[in-house]
């Protein structure tokens, strides 16, 4: 394997690569890095956690340090632009590159749905070198004249195949079209790909001539996650949800639901039976500023996470053991991105799945998805008989836990029988249980 001094050449890049404990490239980066020096135009598809983010940060910067005599500074007018799809990964890319810009000494800025006119007075009159932001925004920015792309050399879609997903192609498209030179980079990168994403890329960039760098197994559940289906009742998933928190979950973790309103209500109701327990919540209607207090909270001190799939993809929580899907993702997609919260760096990580038998459909449809998409290589979800799911139901009844009220000092007390599924705390026990079916 080759050393970051083999494919690096600016000393600025060595000093943030031993600030922070960089020794050798990732495959991802091993790959991608000498063609971005080289002033190719790349698509990436790469596993989460591989380090795709300075597989196209670090020759990035290169490339504007050792061209930065060559092209006159002008107020406004970016060298790069890195489109991202949400608030939180613009906080997190942002604070890559300014980690990166201490060193190397380049102008990084946002531009999110923030002040609108404070922020684009800001932008339009400073020097700017790289710009990191969500299309919506940087569109309307160009398109008014806030930035201008005419010294700007370099375009990175970072999560592109979500950008697709959620329908920035007419505002990529624009943004694209603001970019004056023939010869400008392209980086593609993502963790999946759509089915329409050669159609995409052939429409919006017809003149770009792009080398592709895939990574065997991308998209695919990764070889240091434990998945485990937890097969129950539906009404059963909040004393489920309690009982694994106290006897099998291990460290920081995330509980993922398809909806806010749930999130909200899942959170109050564990905060208050589980007051040792740390809790953050986060999901699409917080503010901008919420959003970030409670992501950034979870980094600091960990804890339980209750959130909606705005982290789902590409937010890196470093320490995270484990993933809870309390609801099962309507998207193929989602249930890999989830997944891919754990395991990153090599470091194992456990996803458990609550499965009920409303779930049946749910998982033939993400089960359909997965092998729609021939160039992915997806794991589908284990489906089970309804006939098998209801036996082990009515043997899991049994073990349910049981309420039994009585009267002290004028209040109900809640009383529970022992619960044995958990009883070891460990996670190879769980495969001995006949809820709980590894895959």
């Amino acid at each position: 394997m080759k050393s970051f001094m083999d494919i690096l050449h600016v000393d600025e890049l060595y000093n943030f690569l031993v600030e922070h404990g960089f020794e050798k490239p990732t495959e991802v980066q091993e790959k991608v890095i000498p063609l971005f020096c080289e002033g190719k135009s790349v698509t990436v598809l790469a596993q989460t956690g591989t380090g795709k983010t300075l597989s196209y940060a670090l020759p990035l910067v290169q490339r504007l340090k050792l061209t930065e005599k060559d092209v006159p500074s002008k107020r406004g007018c970016p060298r790069a632009i890195v489109l991202v799809p949400t608030k939180e990964l613009v906080t997190q890319v942002h604070e890559i590159f300014k980690q990166i810009s201490h060193h190397a000494k380049l102008r990084v800025r946002t531009l999110v749905g923030m002040d609108k006119s404070k922020k684009a007075t800001s932008l339009k009159e400073q020097f700017v070198d790289v710009i990191i932001g969500g299309p919506g925004k940087v569109a309307k920015a160009l398109k008014s004249g806030e930035i201008n792309a005419s010294q700007c050399h370099f375009l990175v879609l970072d999560e592109a195949d979500q950008l697709l997903e959620m329908g920035f192609n007419k505002d990529i498209e624009s943004i694209y079209s603001h970019f004056e030179w023939s010869d400008t980079q392209v980086a593609l990168v993502s963790a999946t790909r759509p089915n329409d994403f050669e159609e995409f890329v052939s429409k919006t960039f017809k003149k770009v001539d792009f080398l592709d760098v895939s990574l065997q197994g991308a998209a695919g559940i990764k070889k240091t996650i434990n998945n485990f289906n937890i097969y129950l009742n539906y009404k059963e998933k909040e004393a489920m949800t309690t009982t694994f928190l106290t006897k099998e979950a291990k460290g920081s973790g995330i509980i993922f639901l398809n909806k806010k309103e749930e999130a909200q209500v899942i959170y109050k109701k564990l905060v208050d039976e589980l007051p040792k327990l740390t809790f953050h919540l986060l999901h699409g209607e917080m503010t901008a500023k919420e959003r970030e207090d409670s992501l950034s909270k979870f980094r600091k001190v960990g804890g339980v996470l209750v959130a909606t799939d705005i982290v789902a993809r590409g937010v890196d929580i470093k320490d995270l053991n484990w993933v809870l899907n309390y609801d099962l993702p309507f998207e193929a997609v989602y249930y890999v991105h989830r997944a891919g919260r754990v395991g990153r760096s090599g470091r194992m990580g456990h996803v458990y799945n609550f499965v009920t038998s409303k779930d049946f459909e749910l998982i033939k449809r993400i089960n359909d998805a997965i092998r729609g998409q021939s160039s992915l290589p997806l794991s589908p979800i284990k489906e089970v008989k309804q006939n098998q799911t209801a036996k082990g139901q009515k043997d899991a009844k049994k073990k349910v836990v049981k309420k039994a009220t009585a009267t002290a000092a004028g209040k109900k007390k809640t009383m529970k029988k022992k619960d044995n599924r958990f009883e070891d705390k460990k996670v190879s026990r769980v495969k001995k249980s006949p809820r709980y079916k590894r895959k």
